[in-house]
């Protein structure tokens, strides 16, 4: 290490490479933000030093403003800001050193169908969004009830959500962070199952909800018996989309998100299990030394007092630089009375694991409160 080192730390979004950035340029964003909505609304970032850090000192450095960016980030009102988004897009931008072009951006509907939307290549999420639904014919009423998602398809036609765009991001670039072949598509992302009318309302709306169906059961999100299974490939045969919703939204895990294959420490420590979220919990199917499913555990966002997200190893200057980083996600849940348990996932998809959960407590807060508008 040099006398002219200058530590960049690498800021991952839904596990993935978002930017590089240094210590001032992070605490110049702590400096907008404050300005704009008050110390009380911020935690407290972390102290500049006079000296030239040691590694020991980096690393401790690293993780004050992992604690920090977190704690910022749960906070709707500044995630949502001008402020914020537009500096993270920015960061993005110089990151992945991208100039500022007009870009052609294909976007697919769970069917495959694709339309091609014009945007400037750092066009935010939102904006994206809102341009694709226009060119489909989808209606502002449920807009708030969609969200852009990168998916991964594999040669086997099954497909895994990579990540949720959040909308600090560029569409474009993030498409271009990640390995692979992956795609970027609408989905419907609310767990509140009434949505589903406005939806139905709307023929462009209800194509986007029958084609996310039909993927999702396909994909074996959807748990169906022998004859439910038959029935749902008899109303898909003749082409009867509203039977063949109205048919699955009896069906066990309709409207959850499914991850991938990961490891937990319940009901024991590196139990292999298959997480799945929806209906205001967490499902977790334990399997077996086969792959085949033993148990079944669900937990109750409700019962969840708290949960947080832990990086694995070192995230500075070029160890997990790009592409993924290695997380864990815990939960502290309500067992029985008076007795709590931290329960912990280790998986590449945990930071959309942790927005999904963030996701429905918003949702339940909202319907708390009475407040039934779109999202």
């Amino acid at each position: 290490m040099n006398s002219e080192f200058i530590p960049g730390f690498h800021i991952h979004v839904n596990g993935v490479h978002h930017c590089t950035l240094r210590y001032k340029q992070i605490r110049h964003l702590h400096s907008l933000l404050k300005q704009e909505f008050g110390s009380a609304a911020l935690c407290p970032f972390p102290p500049r030093q006079l000296l030239k850090l040691s590694v020991k000192q980096i690393e401790e450095r690293r993780i004050q403003l992992e604690n920090y960016l977190q704690k910022i980030t749960r906070n709707p009102v500044i995630v949502s800001s001008t402020t914020f988004c537009t500096f993270l897009v920015s960061a993005q931008k110089e990151t992945h050193n991208d100039n500022l072009e007009k870009v052609q951006l294909p976007i697919y509907l769970m069917d495959r169908q694709k339309t091609l939307v014009d945007v400037q290549s750092m066009e935010q999420s939102r904006t994206v969004l809102l341009k694709a639904c226009e060119q489909l014919g989808i209606p502002a009423e449920v807009f708030g009830d969609l969200s852009l998602f990168i998916l991964r398809r594999e040669d086997n036609g099954s497909f895994s959500l990579v990540k949720q765009l959040q909308d600090f991001e560029s569409p474009y670039l993030a498409l271009r962070s990640v390995f692979g072949a992956v795609l970027l598509v609408i989905r419907k992302y609310t767990w509140d199952l009434s949505a589903d009318a406005r939806f139905l309302l709307n023929a462009s709306a209800l194509d986007l909800l029958y084609a996310q169906t039909v993927a999702d059961f396909e994909n074996g999100w959807l748990h169906a018996t022998e004859d439910q299974d038959i029935k749902l490939r008899l109303y898909q045969g003749r082409g009867d989309r509203l039977k063949f919703l109205e048919f699955a939204r009896n069906l066990k895990h309709y409207n959850y998100v499914q991850f991938m294959p990961c490891i937990c420490d319940f009901p024991e420590p590196d139990s292999m299990a298959i997480v799945s979220a929806g209906n205001k919990e967490l499902c977790f199917q334990i399997c077996g030394a086969t792959g085949d499913i033993v148990q079944e555990w669900c937990f109750k966002v409700t019962r969840i007092r708290c949960w947080r997200i832990t990086t694995l190893g070192d995230a500075l200057n070029g160890t997990n630089s790009s592409n993924t980083a290695q997380l864990e996600l815990s939960f502290e849940y309500l067992m029985s009375k008076n007795k709590h348990r931290w329960i912990t996932v280790r998986s590449s998809q945990v930071v959309l694991m942790s927005l999904t959960l963030q996701k429905m407590v918003e949702e339940l807060v909202k319907k708390a409160n009475g407040d039934n508008s779109e999202q």
